[in-house]
Parts: structure tokens; C-alpha cells; sequence
């Protein structure tokens, strides 16, 4: 009467149609196609899953690498897992670009659930050092070790910088034989010359030094390691002197330490007051260089 007409109802079939559709839309579709977040797993200490999620994503996918490997140690520190690592990290990679992916695997420290002890620390710098073919865990027929620039200093400082943060712990104690032959990588890598790429770079390359240095002298006083080790980190004032008034008269250089451990040593002493002989006169405050 009044032009209303009363809807007809929907075929079967159509509603069997839009059901499917609806319900696809409300719960799973919203989900589809989402996928684990590998570093969130590895921050949860769920490492096995993480690495399943950075496989499923794709070795070559940006951080899967590292992460992979730093799974292997973390899920089971050993010998053993370290050297699944440095397959990872260096498995079709070529050396540049394992020593990279070593030096993010480094990184991802910072990721764990909770912080690392000396031996863990120790053993991802084996695993760094392992994948450019350096170090005890190197395959023994490993190829000869990465040339010598700036990816190979960028791989030494994080060893170097690892290595001191593990040795800041109370009570850390290390095989010297086993720091010897990590010292030896990271001296190969730099080429023995310490000069770095910012000053940045040369501060944080100074004070890990200075750190495993003392940790050593402090253990065997009049030792030929420790010798070696307090002249390095003399040279890389030496040949870093952008850094001089930092070490002379930052409240975080090591530097009265450093004097204390080669009193005994005319020319060591010499050469250390030399290097900062352009900071006399600075006061005890900040000077370190910031982060880039």
C-alpha cells in the first residue's frame, strides 16, 4: 500500500558465501601473514624459537645472521655451539661481511635477557674472531684472515670492548693463555698499527686496552703479556693524539692506574708522559668523546 516491500530472503547459498567471509575478517584474518619478531624471542630467552623465526624470515634478511649465531652460544654455551656460530657468520659471507655480522652478533649483547658473565663474553669473541678464520676456534682449514682496513679494526675494537666488559666483573677469572690468543686475533686485525677511525673510536679502543691490561698486570706484574699489553695501550695514545687531553684528565681514563703499572719501566713511562705532554695543565673533569 504504502510502497514498501518486504525484503526477500538471502539464497543459501549466499549466506554460506558471507559467513566464511566475516568470520575470516573478525579472528584469523586479522592475524594472517604476521610474523615472529626473532629479537623480541631472543629478549624473552627464547632462543631456539628465535632462531626459527630469523631462519623463517631469511638468513640474509637484515640481523638474522648474527642473531642466528648468537642463538647457538646462548642456548648452549660450549666450544661446540661457538663453532656453529662461526659457520653461520661466515658460511657464503666472504670476510668483510662476516667480520660485520661477527660485529653485530657482538651487539646483540644488549638483547639477552640477562647480562653476560666472563666465560659467555669470552666465547662470543672466540666466535667473533672464529668466523674471519682468527682465534683457538678458527676451522683448521680456514682460509687465510681478512685484509687488514676498516672492517677488520671495526671487529677488533668490539672483541676488544667484549673482552673488558668481561673483565670488569668481580671475581672474573681467565685462562691468560686463552686471552693471549684473543689478544693475538684482534692485534692481527688491526695490523699492530691502533690508529682508529674517529676519535670515538681510538677513547673506546684506549680504555679496553688500558682495562685488559691492568686486569693482566694486576695477575703477573713484570709479566712479558702484560708488557706487550701496557705498550699497546701506550700506542694507541701515541697514535691517536686527539684523545690526549681524555686519557691525561677524564675522570674515566685509567691513566693514573697506567703510571702506577709501568712505574718500574723507564722508557714506558717516558713514552706515556710524552703521548699527553699536550694536556698538561688540564684539570680532572669530562673530556671523553660522546658517541657518534
Amino acid at each position: 500500500m504504502n510502497g514498501f516491500r518486504k525484503p526477500r530472503a538471502l539464497p543459501l547459498i549466499a549466506i554460506l558465501l558471507i559467513v566464511p567471509t566475516i568470520v575470516g575478517t573478525g579472528c584469523g584474518g586479522r592475524n594472517k601473514g604476521k610474523q615472529a619478531d626473532p629479537v623480541l624471542l631472543l629478549r624473552q630467552g627464547k632462543y631456539a624459537e628465535a632462531r626459527a623465526a630469523a631462519l623463517a624470515q631469511g638468513i640474509e634478511n637484515k640481523g638474522n645472521r648474527p642473531l642466528v649465531a648468537m642463538t647457538h652460544i646462548a642456548e648452549s654455551p660450549s666450544d661446540e655451539s661457538a663453532k656453529k656460530a662461526i659457520s653461520v657468520l661466515s658460511e657464503n659471507n666472504g670476510d668483510v661481511r662476516a667480520a660485520a655480522s661477527a660485529v653485530e652478533m657482538l651487539a646483540l649483547v644488549s638483547e639477552l635477557p640477562e647480562p653476560p658473565d666472563t666465560p659467555f663474553s669470552l666465547l662470543l669473541s672466540e666466535a667473533a674472531l672464529g668466523a674471519v678464520s682468527l682465534g683457538p676456534l678458527a676451522p683448521s682449514a680456514a682460509a687465510p684472515a681478512i685484509t687488514v682496513g676498516a672492517a677488520s679494526r671495526s671487529l677488533a675494537l668490539a672483541v676488544l670492548e667484549r673482552v673488558a666488559e668481561a673483565l670488569i666483573i668481580p671475581g672474573a677469572g681467565v685462562d691468560y693463555r686463552r686471552l693471549l690468543s684473543i689478544w693475538n686475533g684482534c692485534f692481527s686485525l688491526d695490523g699492530g698499527s691502533f690508529e682508529a677511525e674517529s676519535d670515538y673510536e681510538a677513547w673506546q679502543l684506549y680504555k679496553s686496552i688500558a682495562t685488559i691490561a691492568l686486569f693482566v698486570s694486576t695477575g703477573t706484574p713484570n709479566g712479558d703479556f702484560a708488557k706487550v699489553l701496557l705498550g699497546a695501550t701506550i700506542s694507541v695514545v701515541e697514535n691517536n693524539p686527539v684523545i690526549a687531553v681524555a686519557v691525561r684528565c677524564d675522570l674515566s681514563s685509567p691513566f693514573d692506574a697506567l703510571k702506577s703499572a709501568v712505574a718500574y719501566d723507564r722508557e714506558s713511562i717516558g713514552r706515556l708522559e710524552r703521548s699527553v705532554v699536550n694536556a698538561a695543565g688540564c684539570s680532572r673533569g669530562t673530556y671523553a668523546p660522546s658517541a657518534p
